[in-house]
């Protein structure tokens, strides 16, 4: 079943280049926060994160939250839900929004889309349902970014299935429709729980790595972010499986959340 797409991008923050690839330049450099919009058949609108909203900026005001937007400073010319306005279609229309994980860069948004129900992984929910404070702070997340009827509208798959040999050394996923139109994959190692999502020969891999060149020629960040990221061996693992993905099979289109190589395909028609 082929599921039309379209990259979109929901502001951008600022941060070191060599943070994030250990041959990068001591600089700051963009990095765009990438939603996906795909139309699916059967199930309508559906998106895959939200990106940064203005209300990344009412929340963190104040100290001590106000840290999170100095470490890395936030620039939005327009939400996610304004775009899709612009593209006549209304936030009632969007169905489900997958959550890749639950850093505020990829929530943001959320509560503009008071009809979508959430899907994410058991153990990005489990980690999070309850953070607060400090805690919460250090790992990226924003509580007051959720919808208050967010557990109500929580739908969280359970049934795992064996991907077809294209996709290996991913072997298992969550096929989210029954139909094999999308598939949920784990990608472990950045935050609890991440996953991406494969449809149409699009992977869509969220912060399993900020560059393509990352996943293309095995490039590791620096090992100050690994202070940051919920498991090093994980992440490493993962960022392996991408790069023997990618030399197997070149006809998936691998594509990081971060990366500004993918501004090139922002702008593909979605009917």
């Amino acid at each position: 079943m082929n599921i039309e797409f379209q990259l979109l991008e929901a502001g951008y923050c600022l941060h070191c280049e060599r943070m994030t690839k250990v041959n990068g330049r001591f600089k700051n450099s963009q990095y765009p926060s990438f939603c996906a919009l795909l139309k699916h058949p059967k199930h309508g609108y559906i998106l895959f994160d939200t990106g940064y909203s203005e209300r990344f900026n009412q929340l963190t005001q104040k100290f001590p939250e106000s840290l999170y937007r100095r470490l890395t400073p936030m620039h939005l010319t327009k939400s996610l839900s304004e775009q899709l306005a612009e593209m006549a279609i209304p936030a009632a229309a969007i169905n489900y929004i997958i959550i890749s994980h639950f850093h505020a860069d990829h929530i943001g948004g959320l509560s503009d889309f008071p009809y979508a129900k959430f899907i994410c992984h058991q153990e990005a929910y489990d980690d999070i349902h309850t953070k607060k404070g400090w805690k919460a702070l250090l790992d990226g997340f924003l509580s007051e970014l959720l919808p208050e009827d967010f557990a109500e509208r929580l739908l969280i798959p359970d049934k795992s299935i064996e991907l077809d040999e294209k996709l290996y050394p991913f072997t298992h996923g969550f096929d989210l429709f029954e139909d094999k139109s999308i598939i949920m994959i784990a990608l472990p190692g950045h935050a609890k729980g991440q996953v991406g999502i494969y449809f149409s020969s699009t992977f869509l891999v969220a912060d399993s790595c900020w560059h393509s060149e990352a996943f293309q020629e095995m490039i590791l960040p620096s090992v100050f972010t690994f202070l940051i990221h919920d498991n090093k061996q994980e992440y490493i693992q993962t960022l392996q499986r991408l790069h023997e993905l990618y030399k197997r099979n070149n006809k998936i289109d691998i594509i990081p959340s971060h990366c500004i190589h993918a501004r090139a395909k922002i702008g593909s028609s979605l009917c």
